[in-house]
């Protein structure tokens, strides 16, 4: 800034001043990231979110955060964490979510809801996890000779979140009178049926694995 007088400069002059960013807004501070709209059931995720001013400038001096996940029509909620970065204006949003529907998410900053806060989220299930899988069905108690036997297995992830797709690996063995293995058929949609017949009679064996692992 420079000061004069008469056309002189006054002492000191010029002076330097540097104009420090104001309050973050609502109206420039954003989110983004595909954690916004999505996540794993389990699985940590994590989207950015940029603080600016009324101006647009970057808002370096630490805000107040608050990050929850309300699951719709249930009293189901997670917690989160919002942490700023070494840019200072940067900042990562992380949660994580065990049961798996449809969320809302509620970003807020300095008691403000960040633009497009509270954000919709489907939270899909985890991958397959042997131990939550189930097997039932008439197959699994008794089998006559020649016939054909069925039982169904439903496949879920870890945490109890039953799978909306198919493509695992199940295996079924049975031992005894004969040595067999059943047959699978995938509906693609977390459902299996397995298929097997025995012509001896006899009591038998039987083993339903996922990989190496048995349930």
């Amino acid at each position: 800034i420079d000061v004069s007088v008469q056309g002189q400069p006054v002492l000191g002059s010029p002076f330097i001043r540097e104009a420090a960013p104001s309050a973050p807004s609502q109206s420039t501070s954003y989110a983004f990231g595909p954690a916004l709209s999505s996540g794993n059931a389990g699985v940590k995720a994590r989207f950015s979110m940029k603080l600016r001013d009324q101006y647009g400038n970057e808002v370096l001096a630490k805000a107040t955060t608050n990050l929850t996940l309300d699951q719709t029509g249930s009293d189901v909620s997670f917690g989160g964490e919002v942490v700023q970065l070494l840019s200072l204006s940067d900042y990562e949003g992380v949660y994580t979510a065990t049961l798996a529907g449809q969320y809302q998410m509620s970003l807020v900053v300095n008691g403000f809801d960040v633009e497009g806060s509270p954000f919709d989220i489907v939270i899909f299930p985890g991958a397959t996890h042997w131990s939550k899988c189930m097997a039932y069905g008439p197959g699994l108690q008794a089998a006559i000779a020649g016939d054909v036997s069925t039982f169904n297995i439903v496949s879920r992830d870890r945490y109890g979140n039953f799978r909306t797709q198919g493509g695992d690996d199940f295996k079924t063995s049975l031992t005894g009178q004969q040595l067999a293995t059943g047959g699978l058929i995938d509906y693609q949609n977390g459902t299996y049926v397995t298929s097997f017949s025995l012509v001896m009679a006899g009591e038998y064996g039987l083993t339903v694995s996922l990989g190496v692992d048995t349930f």
